[in-house]
C-alpha cells in the first residue's frame, strides 16, 4: 500500500535525523531513492555499475544501465500503451558473461568491452562508472 509506504519513508527519514544515522536502503523504487538517498549505488548482475550523488545521478546518468533504468520510469503525462525496457536478459550467475555484465544488452559495447571486464573508473565530484567509454 503506497500510504503505508510513506508512512514508513516519514519514519525512517525522522529517526535519521533524530539519531544522526545513515541508512542503506536496497530497492528498485526510483522514487524511493530520490527521496531518500543522498547517494545512490546502481549494481547490474552484482557489481557496481555507476556510484553518484542522488542529484547528479537522476539529472545525468552515466551507466548504460542506469540510462536504461531512467528511461524505464513511466512519465505521467505521456499516454503510453507499453512501458520501455531494457532489450535482452539479466546473465546466469552461473555463466558471467568474460568481460562487461552489461556487453550483451548494450548499444554502445565494443569488442573489448566483451572481451576483458573493465575496473571501476574515478570521474569528477567523487563519482564512479565501469564503463569503457569514460575511459581516458
Amino acid at each position: 500500500d503506497v500510504t503505508i509506504q510513506a508512512q514508513i519513508l516519514d519514519l525512517l527519514k525522522s529517526l535519521q535525523k533524530k539519531l544522526n544515522m545513515s541508512i542503506i536502503i536496497i530497492t528498485h523504487d526510483l522514487g524511493v531513492i530520490s527521496e531518500m538517498a543522498d547517494e545512490v549505488v546502481v549494481m547490474y548482475a552484482g557489481e557496481i555499475v555507476e556510484k553518484a550523488k542522488t542529484r547528479e545521478l537522476f539529472d545525468d546518468p552515466k551507466h548504460p544501465y542506469t540510462v536504461g533504468l531512467m528511461n524505464s520510469v513511466p512519465d505521467v503525462d505521456e499516454d503510453v500503451e507499453r512501458l520501455r525496457t531494457l532489450e535482452g536478459l539479466v546473465p546466469s550467475l552461473y555463466d558471467m558473461p568474460k568481460g562487461c555484465r552489461f556487453a550483451p544488452r548494450c548499444q554502445f559495447a565494443c569488442p573489448e568491452c566483451e572481451k576483458e571486464r573493465i575496473k571501476l573508473l574515478d570521474l569528477e565530484d567523487g563519482r564512479q562508472v565501469r564503463c569503457r567509454r569514460y575511459e581516458k
